[in-house]
Parts: C-alpha cells; structure tokens; sequence
C-alpha cells in the first residue's frame, strides 16, 4: 500500500506543528521587538535630555553675550551625534546665531521608521528664566531612522534564530512522527490489506491476524492491533452463524408449502424455493437465472398479466404489495389460487422484487363450501336465515340510498304439517322445492328468496316505488301473484297436492325499524292472516304488535337498567299516631330510564312481578338498602336496633338461594338481622306455606323480623296467620280510605287492628290521606301512619336533610 508524502499522517502532524511554532515564535518576537522598541525609546529620551542638559549653560552664556562664536562652538560639539541632522540656537530676538545641518542618508527601513515614528523628533529647548528679559532655544532635531536602526537590526536577527529553530523543530519532528507513528500505521494497513477481505472467495477469518507492531505492543497502536483481532474473532463468529443461518434458512424456505423467490429489473429468477420449483415442474438449479415471465407463455398469459403488473407497480413505487386472491396455472394447467405478497429489497446492491404466494386453492374451496353450508339452505339451495338478514339490510341501505321502498313478504304454507303427517316427510320435501321453484321464478335478479326453515319464506324485494301508497299496492299484486302461483295443483309422485300460503307484508325502510323488528312486523302480519282464515295476505298494521313491542322494549330496557343500575328507592316518612313524630319509612321503587326519566312501579311492576328479572330487581335494591343502613349507622344518623323492611316478591322468595341472598347482602356491609324487616303478602306467604315458615324461621334466628304486606286483600285466614311467624301487619289503603264515612271499612279495620293487638303484632295504616283518618286511627291504638297527610316519597338526600340526624327507626319497604 502505498500513501503520498503529502497525504501522510507525519507530514499533516510536521506541517501543523511547523504552523503552530511559527505563530507561537512570531508571537513571541513581536513581543521581544516591542519591548525592545519600548526600552529604546526610553534610552533615547533619556539621551536627549541629557544632550540638551549639557548644552544649556553654555548656549544661554552665548545668547546672554550674544556671541556667536560662542554658539557655533556648542553646535559644533553636537556635531559628534550622527543621529542628530540639525542643530541651531536662536536668540531672544527668534535669529539663528549658530546653525548646523547634516544629510543622514536614508536606509531600506526608512518605511517602517515613518510608519512607527515619522522621519524625526524635533526638540525646542527654551533658554532663559524668570529674572531674566532675555529668552532664545535650542533646536536639535533627530533622526528617528538612525537611531532605530539597532533595534531594526537585533529584530530582523531574532526572527531569523526563530525560523530558523522552527525548521529544525519541524524537522525532527517528522522524523519522530514518521518513525513512531507513520511507520507502524502503514505497517498495520499493509496488514489489513493482505487480508483481502473484499475478495469473492471465501477467506478463513479464524486464521486472518494482524502481526503486532515491534516495540508498539503496549501503546495505543498495540491496542489498535489487538482490538483488529478481536474484530476479526467477532467476524469470524458471526460469518459462520450467518452462513450457518443461510443454510437453516435454505432448509426452512425449501421446507415451506409457499412459493418464496425473487425477480431481478429484468424479470429473472435470483433465488427461488423447492415449492416454486415444483409449482414449475422444474428444478432450482434449472430456473435460477431464467426468465420468471417465460414459464407462463403459451399458458395462462391472461391469467399472469395481472400478476405482471402488479410486480411493475411494487418496483415502480418501491412499496410493498399485497394481492388477496390471483389465479394462475401451474405446468400441469391446474388453476391454484395464490395469495401474493410482493417485497421490494435489494440483494447484491441489485434492486429485486422478493414474492411469497401461498397457495390458498383447499381453504376458499372449503371456505366456500362452508359459506354455502352456512348461507343456504340444503334442500331448496335458497338462501337461509343469515343469508337473508345480511342481504335485507343491504337491501335496505340501496333502498334508502335511492329514495325508494322496498317490502318484505313473509310466506308460510298453511297446514303444511298434515302433508308430512300423512305423505311422510320426503313428500313434504319434494313438495317445499318445487314450491319453492315456482316463486323463485316469479321473482327478478335484484329479488331475494331465502327459507327460513320448516315451511316459512322470506322474500325481500327492494326499490319498488317512491311513493309508500305506490310501493304497497305493487308489493300486494306481486303477494297476490304468489299465492295464486302456490295454489295451482302439484303432483309429487302419485299424489295430486293443492296447497296454499299466509303471507304478511311489511315495508321498508321506515324510521327506528331495525331488522328483528322489521322480521317481526312481517311475522305478526302473517300471523294474523292465519288468524283470518288463511290464503291471504296482510300488510302490517302497527296495532298488530304494537303490545307486543311494548313488552319486548320494556323486557330489554329492565335488562339494560339492572346492568346499569338505573333502579333506585325514595323515601316516605312513617309517623306515630299518637306523637306525630317520625319513627320510620317506607323505601319505594323508581326506576330514573335514561329516555323517559323517572318512572314509577305502576309503569312497570307488573310486567316485573311475571319476570324472572324481578329476583335480580330484589337483590338490586336490597343490596342499595342495606348499603344506605350502614351509611347511615356509621354517621350515627339512625339507632342500633332501626329496622328496615324491604318488600320481597313471592318469586324471590322462593328462589332456593332466597336466604342466602339476604345473609349475603347483610355480611357484605357488615350488619346484623336485626336491623332488616322484610314484607311479604298474604298470597307470597301461602302459596308453599310449609317453605314459607322454614325459611322465615331460618332468618328469624339471624335477627329478622317479618310483615305482611296489603293484609286484607288476600286470604286472610285467621289459622294461617297464627301460623306464620309474622311480627306486623300493614292494612291496605283501599281500606283506610273509607274508614270516616263507609261504616264497613271503619268495622274492618277496627277488627284487624284488634286482631293485630290480640296477636301482638304491630300495625301501620298506608295511604293515610286526610286528618279526619289520622285522627280516627289514633283512637284505636299505637298505630304507625303513612300517606300523603303527612309527605310524598322523597329522594334519599332530601330524607336525610329532612328527617335525619334525629335518632330514628326506620322502616323501608318496596312497593
């Protein structure tokens, strides 16, 4: 290897040190010449006072004398300064009385001189004093070049010795530099070299090595050595995992059922696998290096120029491309169907194009088998129940884009069961596809005909008219088509059939119609022409289902509002008759719906009651209640022993998990039974009274007492009630509300208060409206009141702001 002189570590090192002692030399003598001037300068005032100081005396003697003989003799003993080239003394009249001037020739330096200086100094030394009248001067003026021309000398010697030095330095060092540092890193690139590492053969790294440097194996070059060396470990390593990792990655491509190979600009195979090879009916060897567009001429051109483009456009933008699905053939002619991912790269500084096609031919066979399994229906080949909802809400959104109407017919054939009951089911089969044949031939392209199963049809017929009135009466001609079409006589085998059809129908789109809705409207409607007597249609009436939405909308907002928790309980303040104060209260249900806001049990607590949602409803609220007991036990807002009664339904009640419901809902805020009152009605307590009184003991054992709800309108058997082991009797407010003026109620109520107190049971009277009624029951005993007298149901924050902190017992129920 060789380097010029110029471009050598030494010389760049000798050239850059030169540079800096120069400067740093220069720096210097300009320093010493610039003293040295100042020095000078110094000597020279020096010397001129001293000159002047020596020739006054004799020069104010010839001016005092006026003797010019005199003054020529001082100016002629000046003479002997080379430096001064002109000398005079004046007389107090301002005349020369003695003169002398002198050429100094001028030198090379005479530039300088008038740069720093100027040509002369001129010194005016006035001769006289105070006592005298007399006063003349002595003019000597110098020659500011002669008397520089020593420092001028020892400058110009003192740059010479600097440069000078400088070489010499410069010198020695690019001997040392060359010796201690050029040498040994030429030496080291030479070594480099021979490795030959950009050759194409395959070099050994484990034995390629740098030869120490002699006398370098400690410094930093060594280092560089020895940190070469372990480069070239590290290379070796990792040159033997990577060509291990080819192999493995060879034996992995080979190995893989997807075709991976790359394509060069011109087109031909750089690299391919063993599945592309076979793909080809060719072999690795054999189609490396050969043109990939040539192995489909005369074959599937058509079918490969798009796969052609797409391998143009993923070079031409340098981006990756995906195809979901392209067919091609192989060398048999079989069509496969691909999955193609296409890769630009580059390989060898080349640009390629790297292809992986996965052979997708079984999975969209069996996809689509799967697809026909799921989306039509075996017998008729129509489309089933999934197929028709997805295909009626695109009919839907077309009919919706377009401004138009569409209908939905649903079919059933009317007694369809007698025909298997007594031809057998492959009759009725037989008889199902030919039925369905004829409407399928009544109907368009854009139609659609689907089995829901058994003997009911869907038939989906979209953009029929703009106008609703329009769409409905071509929607029942076409319904009525159909039924005469199904009531021409069929023959299945020997027997001769007549059969016929129910259809309801029902238009689309309309507002806040979703599909099961839309299904259901065209069901009701069809129902009801069964209803009429069948083989007919009916176009849907709202009426028809208008219940029936009702209670399916109210099912799916409960579900929602027990998942979301939108059930809550107000309180209504119980009062004693006597005192009039507040001793407790009745929680009561509201349901706060997100859309209608707060509604009241009425709306709702019928529906509830026949639900097996009511359980969850119960445990909703007896959770929400024990909660507010233990918040307000823990600010010491009631007293210890304040119980709460929570109105529990007889399918609650019954539920096998019913007492472990109520133990866990205690435990889980830390309560005892003590402080849970729970009410059940007469009906509830009756219905298994032998269940009823097992768990009612159960819980009486915890602390739990019990009341029985509405008492009055039920059975009310005097045996039952002794039986049950009740604590409290609440009297219905149908009859409180006549006990001023109805003498039947006011005997009824007088007796079960007596009953109550013969039993020692306690009593509340609901629905206390009037003060007349209050005042009434207050003679008849400890009676606890509730009613609109006294206040409404009012949220849990109002009750507590209202009613509380006051010690209080509290009695809550849900009604």
């Amino acid at each position: 290897m060789s380097i010029e002189f110029s471009q050598r570590l030494s010389f760049t090192l000798t050239r850059t040190s030169l540079l800096v002692v120069l400067a740093v030399g220069s720096l210097i003598a300009a320093l010493q010449v610039y003293v040295d001037y100042i020095d000078q300068k110094k000597l020279i005032e020096s010397r001129m006072q001293s000159i002047i100081q020596a020739s006054t005396m004799p020069a104010k003697r010839a001016i005092y004398e006026l003797d010019s003989h005199l003054a020529q003799e001082v100016v002629n003993g000046l003479k002997k300064y080379e430096f001064l080239h002109h000398i005079s003394i004046v007389d107090d009249s301002r005349k020369i009385m003695a003169i002398h001037d002198q050429t100094i020739p001028k030198t090379d330096t005479i530039w300088l001189t008038r740069l720093l200086k100027g040509y002369s100094t001129t010194y005016r030394h006035t001769i006289g004093d105070a006592s005298t009248k007399y006063s003349g001067q002595l003019v000597l003026k110098l020659s500011n070049d002669k008397v520089l021309a020593p420092i001028y000398k020892r400058s110009l010697y003192i740059f010479a010795t600097g440069i000078a030095r400088t070489l010499i330095l410069a010198i020695i060092l690019a001997l040392v530099y060359h010796r201690l540092l050029t040498r040994p890193l030429v030496e080291i690139s030479r070594n480099f070299s021979s490795l030959n590492l950009d050759s194409q053969t395959d070099i050994d790294l484990s034995s390629a090595k740098l030869t120490p440097i002699k006398n370098h194996e400690r410094n930093e070059l060594g280092h560089i050595v020895d940190s070469a060396n372990d480069l070239l470990s590290i290379l070796d390593k990792r040159a033997k995992a990577l060509e291990q990792s080819e192999k493995q990655l060879r034996i992995i491509l080979n190995a893989s059922p997807n075709q991976v190979f790359a394509l060069n600009k011109a087109g031909d195979f750089v690299f391919l696998n063993t599945a592309t090879a076979n793909f080809y009916q060719s072999s690795v060897e054999n189609l490396t290096g050969k043109s990939f567009y040539n192995t489909h001429k005369g074959n599937d051109e058509q079918e490969a120029y798009g796969f052609f483009q797409h391998i143009e456009r993923a070079e031409t933008k340098s981006a990756d491309v995906n195809i979901a699905e392209l067919k091609l053939k192989d060398a048999n002619g079989e069509t496969h169907i691909l999955q193609i991912s296409l890769i630009p790269y580059s390989l060898d500084q080349e640009s390629c194009i790297l292809v992986i096609a996965n052979d997708v031919t079984a999975r969209i066979e069996a996809e689509n088998r799967v697809e026909r399994l799921a989306y039509f229906d075996t017998l008729t080949q129509l489309p089933n129940r999934h197929h028709i909802q997805k295909r009626l809400l695109e009919d839907i959104r077309a009919s919706e884009k377009r401004g138009a109407y569409g209908a939905l017919l649903f079919i059933d054939i009317d007694d369809f069961k007698r025909i298997n009951d007594s031809f057998g089911h492959s009759t009725g089969d037989a008889l199902l596809l030919k039925l369905s044949n004829r409407m399928q031939s009544q109907i368009r392209k854009s139609e659609t005909l689907a089995r829901l199963g058994g003997d009911e049809f869907i038939l989906s017929v979209p953009n029929i008219a703009s106008s609703r009135e329009r769409t409905q009466t071509l929607a029942s001609n076409l319904a009525e088509r159909i039924l005469r079409n199904i009531r021409k006589p069929l023959r299945i085998g020997e027997h001769e059939l007549e059969v016929s059809a129910s259809i309801g129908l029902t238009l689309y789109p309309q507002t806040n119609q979703d599909l099961d809705k839309l299904l259901s409207a065209a069901d009701t409607a069809m129902y009801q022409a069964k209803a009429q007597g069948r083989d007919r249609y009916l176009i849907f009436d709202p009426t028809m289902s208008e219940e029936a939405h009702r209670l399916v909308k109210l099912e799916s907002d409960i579900r929602k509002a027990i998942s979301e928790q939108q059930f809550t309980f107000y309180l209504q303040p119980l009062l004693n008759s006597s005192t009039r104060k507040l001793i407790g209260a009745e929680a009561l249900l509201r349901w706060h719906h997100p859309e209608r806001g707060q509604l009241f049990p009425d709306e709702f607590i019928e529906f509830l009651e026949n639900s097996p949602m009511i359980s969850k409803v119960g445990e909703l609220i007896l959770d929400k209640v024990c909660a507010f007991i233990a918040s307000c036990k823990n600010r010491n807002m009631i007293e210890p022993t304040t119980r709460i009664a929570v109105n529990i339904s007889a399918r609650e009640f019954y539920q096998p998990n019913f007492v472990n419901v109520v133990t866990d809902s205690l435990y889980k805020y830390g309560l005892d039974g003590s402080c849970l009152e729970l009410e059940i009605t007469e009906g509830s307590a009756l219905k298994h009274i032998d269940q009823s009184i097992e768990k009612m003991q159960q819980l009486k054992d915890l602390g739990v007492t019990f009341a029985l709800d509405d008492f009055g309108t039920g059975y009310s058997s005097l045996s039952y009630l002794k039986q049950l082991p009740v604590d409290k009797i609440k009297i219905d407010k149908s009859f409180i509300k006549g006990i001023t003026y109805d003498k039947q109620d006011a005997m009824l109520v007088s007796a079960i208060i007596a009953i109550a107190n013969t039993l020692e049971l306690g009593v509340v009277a609901e629905g206390v409206e009037t003060e007349e009624q209050a005042t009434w029951l207050h003679h008849h005993g400890e009676i606890q009141l509730q009613g609109y007298l006294f206040d409404k149901a009012i949220p849990q924050a109002d009750f507590e702001e209202s009613y509380l902190p006051e010690p209080l017992a509290l009695e809550l129920s849900i009604q």
